[in-house]
């Protein structure tokens, strides 16, 4: 979620009057909601009908970073720069939702 969303989060009581948003005790300790650590994102859009604003799961379970370099290949550069050689090197990036059930996005309705 953004700090935006969060604000608005800090607001809110349980049944029994309770916050259930928890400031963080220490610099390094992020802050709590319903008991689950909070980290920022402020990619994510602000409260508004039809939007995805807060996600929560496991992520590191659920999303996976594909990092894939395919090999160097040297080559003399006897044209540009005598002497010296040159690097060429593919490199592939991405990643993905591998378990849906580890992450929940929260969307809000009009």
């Amino acid at each position: 979620m953004n700090s935006s969303t969060a604000a608005t989060l800090q607001k809110l009581k349980n049944g029994n009057g309770d916050y259930i948003w928890r400031d963080r005790m220490q610099a390094s300790e992020p802050d709590i909601l319903l008991g689950y650590p909070v980290h920022y994102l402020e990619d994510m859009p602000d409260i508004a009908a039809g939007k995805a604003v807060i996600a929560v799961g496991d992520f590191k379970r659920g999303y996976t970073i594909v990092d894939h370099e395919t090999g160097t290949r040297t080559r003399p550069d006897n044209i540009t720069e005598a002497g010296f050689f040159k690097l060429h090197t593919n490199k592939y990036l991405g990643g993905g939702l591998v378990d849906s059930n580890a992450i929940k996005v929260m969307e809000i309705k009009a």
